[in-house]
């Protein structure tokens, strides 16, 4: 374009922006954007496309300073920020940007709440939330898994039962995530009969995410038998294949219960899954055949992980 001797004018520089993946390259393009005159600080399009570019190759310090020279300030610019803090794990510059917004969406609502959910703050989260239903911001899905994982975390199931009825009186009970968000809700708040009405009641094939969620509430609550129970249905049904999490699941419930037998078997399994060299996994199989009495067996695994 530019050797045709064209220059980008406001309508091509944010497309330009939208395909760009380093932030050397985020740099190249705001610098020509300099050199053209053309208006960054004062064109809302172009400015928040800037910003979100900056935001998305992760360089939210060229970003904040973008921002902060953006005059009016933009609402658009503020979310893609508030956003980009969110992702990263900073939830006080989150809250900073968010509590400097005249107006909310449900953007940066969302954005907000899964900051602090994340970081494991579940009570700001739920505040947060309570505020925004007192808001015209109207929550969406992915708020509700948000706060779904703040109740899980701290075991505020009186709210998680607010969430499910929003769920359903919506018609989502088709949503995977939120409905694996309700399972895990109910078994880490302990009620682990509630959980596993939910989970028979998933759509099929359950993935295998939904069969973590319910097998590791079982193990969680030292409901050992029926975590191995449900990973021998797990099995037999074949809706999904285990994973690391899924064995990280089992292995200890076979170490608690002294089931050597069993053991054995999904030792078996992780060689066959080629995951053996997980550390995770190896550590757990050493001490579920130390608790079962296969030292030998120990001490072999340990020997190989050294």
């Amino acid at each position: 374009m530019l050797s045709s001797g064209h220059s980008p004018n406001t309508h091509t520089f944010p497309s330009l922006l939208r395909a760009c993946a380093h932030p050397p390259t985020s740099r190249a393009l705001h610098a020509h954007l300099l050199k053209s005159g053309l208006p960054i600080t004062n064109h809302p399009f172009i400015h928040s496309s800037l910003v979100a570019t900056y935001v998305r190759t992760h360089n939210l310090l060229d970003a904040q300073k973008l921002f902060d020279i953006g005059f009016p300030p933009n609402p658009v610019s503020a979310t893609a920020l508030i956003v980009g803090y969110a992702d990263s794990g900073r939830p006080d510059m989150t809250r900073e940007m968010f509590d400097a917004m005249p107006v909310r969406d449900a953007v940066a609502w969302n954005a907000m709440i899964s900051a602090y959910a994340r970081c494991g703050r579940s009570e700001d989260a739920l505040m947060l939330f309570d505020e925004m239903l007192s808001s015209d911001a109207q929550p969406t899905e992915s708020t509700m898994a948000s706060v779904l994982s703040a109740c899980a975390r701290a075991g505020e199931i009186e709210t998680g039962e607010r969430v499910r009825r929003w769920i359903e009186d919506r018609g989502f009970g088709a949503n995977v995530r939120l409905m694996n968000g309700l399972v895990d809700m109910y078994a880490k708040c302990g009620d682990l009969e509630a959980a596993r009405v939910l989970f028979d009641g998933l759509r099929r094939p359950r993935g295998v995410v939904s069969w973590n969620v319910m097998i590791g509430g079982y193990a969680r609550l030292e409901r050992y038998e029926e975590a191995l129970a449900l990973f021998r249905r797990m099995q037999i049904v074949g809706e999904a294949e285990p994973n690391e999490v899924t064995l990280l699941g089992v292995i200890p419930a076979c170490a608690n219960l002294g089931a050597l037998d069993v053991g054995r078997w999904i030792h078996a399994y992780v060689e066959r899954m080629n995951v053996d060299s997980n550390v995770l996994i190896r550590t757990s199989l050493i001490d579920m055949y130390a608790k079962c009495g296969g030292i030998e067996s120990a001490k072999q695994l340990d020997c190989k992980k050294d």
